[in-house]
């Protein structure tokens, strides 16, 4: 039996099927989540490497014993829903083409990393140990999607050890897996198949800002295709592509749609399972549990969705749909659906042991704080701000559907989960995203598919494009709609994400234009002089504009000195340049896992520093106090690092002086580059 199918007719109707063991699927999920990105194997935490090793085990073992219990999906596409899609795709990347092309920046570099992050570190070391000055003066980027290549061969191989079922090569990949995790030591909260799609593309198609862009768009292009086949069980295919059209251009969400960002996920999700329990008569319960389950791997939230498969479960039941014990017991002993729960299980436990923006369970006070978000309005003005008022009114559709009921205490717990955070994040764009996005889109389609219902035909036409209209209009004049980047960033973001003001709706990244400042760099010679300040975590900007190794290292001692003038606590450059010296592999690895020895979580209450408003930054000391005391320093590149007025007098005080400014004329953000005289 094949395991994927793919026939494209000669009338160019398109039939993709798929059937795969669902254990073996989860073996291989397993795999890359807990062994290729490694994650959390920093912490070294018994319990949860226990949990990791025991789900292969129980995967495998139920694989071998259940080899024909697959799961299929099917999809087919006439020939005109392919020029539909097609059109669509053209459409959407022509609209958002000015989004693609920015330069990723601060969170967006945090995922992108991440997705490299093995090829990245193997290729610097790879580099530094061996010489190979060829290699050493091509654009470090070029050797990154060679490693990363070896790494997608290196997954489809091991996909092929796990699908033999032989113990012995079974042994093998549990010893490979010991030793990533190991070796990676990924100390992340974040779930690791969020990057999954950039780390697939990157080897493939190149390391730039528009291939990591359209690593999510292509996902999102996929759940228009899944929403709309959902659609067309109730309504028209005419009627349902003018629907998705103007679904795939809400603008927030398309927006979205090219962010590296987790949310993204949820907002998917969360959009998919409301129009699939809306639409279907009998629930795949199995079905359900298993993306969800999976779904959590990519964003840790998602877990939400049991509440609603949960609440449609106990509806079915009331009415009378099936007998209950009967159906729990052919759902846990039948088709199993206890064992799916397992993959997301040791990610789950430190999740919600608290993070950065969670406070834990142990200190969980829900109620009081959803109480507080109402009292205080941010809800609404949240809500308010990223929806356009044109879809205000859908969200009450939802009562006018037969899970009214389910549906409306979905969303309200959903609230509750959200602003159970940290309140310094409430109000955050990318939130509003997850949790009100998905219930305006639903409502959409109630109001759709209750006026084709009536044979209001031409109403519902008319309304609809009158939607798309005014959807592409919202993108067209974003981000010049919004406030100017350094306004933003001036008043400091905490105060524009609070805001009600819709000039600052859709802040999801406020991006810079080093593209341009690193091309001038270049052609004056500078890129071994330059350092870049702002939240670049690390040295991927660098990477992204073509340093090779030789600029980067450069890069990386100039940062090292400037930590170590300003006594940082955390440095990467500083445990990268402790890496340089050593020439021997198995030395390096050693002090590689010396330097990784710290394996404290970050908790609730241990709010990064980052998180605070920059305009602290001088408060305690002036950073540039000793700057000219930095040899081969001769550049300074400022993005989002203090306040730009006092960053400007403090090193005109030096002795320095204002080169150059960049600015992106969208965003209408900017970049300093500085010049020691």
């Amino acid at each position: 039996m094949k395991f994927i199918n793919i026939v494209l007719k000669k009338n160019l109707n398109f039939n993709f099927s798929i059937k795969f063991n669902v254990f073996l699927f989860l073996l291989i999920i397993n795999f890359i989540a807990y062994s290729i990105y490694a994650v959390l194997s920093k912490y070294n935490i018994f319990i949860i490497e226990a949990l990791i090793n025991l789900n292969f085990i129980i995967f495998f073992l139920f694989y071998k014993k259940y080899p024909e219990d697959k799961i299929s999906f099917n999809l087919k596409l006439d020939k005109q829903e392919i020029l539909f899609f097609i059109f669509l795709f053209i459409f959407l990347f022509v609209l958002l083409f000015d989004e693609l092309r920015v330069p990723l920046f601060g969170d967006e570099i945090a995922p992108t990393r991440r997705a490299i992050r093995t090829p990245l570190f193997a290729s610097y070391i790879i580099l530094n140990i061996l010489n190979m000055d060829y290699l050493k003066e091509i654009p470090f980027k070029y050797v990154i999607q060679i490693l990363g290549f070896l790494q997608i061969l290196f997954i489809i191989f091991s996909i092929y050890l796990l699908k033999s079922k032989k113990l012995g090569l079974f042994i093998l990949l549990l010893t490979i897996n010991f030793i990533l995790r190991i070796i990676v030591k990924d100390a992340v909260h974040h779930p690791p198949l969020n990057h999954i799609f950039s780390t697939a593309l990157i080897p493939v198609l190149g390391f730039n800002h528009m291939i990591v862009r359209i690593s999510y768009f292509l996902p999102f292009m996929f759940f228009l295709i899944i929403l709309f086949k959902l659609i067309t069980e109730h309504i028209d295919k005419k009627s349902s592509m003018l629907l998705i059209f103007s679904i795939s251009t809400f603008p927030f969400l398309a927006i979205a749609s090219v962010v590296p960002d987790h949310s993204l996920w949820a907002s998917l999700t969360f959009t998919v399972l409301l129009f699939y329990v809306y639409v279907k008569k009998d629930i795949d319960y199995r079905l359900c549990f298993l993306a969800i389950s999976i779904g959590i791997l990519f964003r840790i939230t998602i877990f939400s969705g049991f509440i609603l498969i949960g609440l449609v479960f106990i509806s079915d039941f009331f009415n009378k749909r099936f007998l209950i014990l009967q159906k729990i017991k052919q759902l846990l002993l039948k088709e199993k659906i206890f064992v799916f729960i397992l993959i997301f299980i040791p990610l789950f436990l430190i999740s919600i042991a608290g993070n950065v923006n969670f406070e834990g369970v142990n200190n969980l006070d829900s109620l009081n704080l959803f109480y507080e978000a109402l009292k205080s309005k941010i809800i609404f003005k949240s809500l308010i701000k990223q929806i356009p008022v044109w879809y205000y009114a859908f969200i009450f559709l939802i009562f006018f559907t037969e899970k009214k009921i389910e549906f409306f205490v979905f969303f309200i717990l959903n609230l509750v989960i959200y602003f159970s955070i940290n309140p310094y994040f409430w109000g955050n764009a990318k939130y509003v995203l997850e949790y009100g996005v998905p219930f305006f889109i639903f409502g959409h389609f109630v109001f759709t598919k209750l006026l084709i219902e009536k044979k209001k035909f031409w109403i519902v036409n008319i309304a609809n494009l009158i939607i798309v209209l005014l959807n592409i209009n919202d993108i067209q004049k974003f981000p010049e709609s919004r406030l100017s980047s350094d306004l933003i960033y001036k008043k400091g973001y905490q105060q524009s994400l609070k805001s009600s003001d819709k000039r600052t709706k859709y802040l999801l990244k406020i991006p810079y234009n080093y593209d341009d400042a690193f091309q001038y760099i270049k052609k004056i010679d500078g890129n071994d002089n330059t350092l870049l300040l702002g939240t670049t975590y690390g040295f991927l900007p660098q990477i992204l504009e073509n340093y090779n190794f030789n600029e980067l290292k450069a890069a990386i001692n100039l940062r090292n000195n400037f930590d170590n003038l300003n006594n940082v606590n955390y440095s990467l450059s500083k445990k990268i340049v402790k890496l340089n010296s050593e020439k021997n592999l198995f030395k390096l690895i050693k002090e590689y896992l010396q330097s990784m020895k710290d394996n404290q979580i970050i908790g609730g209450n241990e709010v990064d520093k980052n998180n605070n408003d920059l305009k602290n930054e001088f408060e305690e000391h002036d950073p540039f106090l000793k700057i000219n005391d930095i040899k081969n320093l001769e550049y300074i590149l400022i993005t989002d690092f203090g306040i730009r007025a006092k960053v400007t007098m403090s090193l005109i005080s030096k002795n320095w002086k204002l080169e150059k400014k960049f600015e992106e004329p969208n965003y209408r953000s900017t970049l300093l580059l500085f010049k020691k005289y």
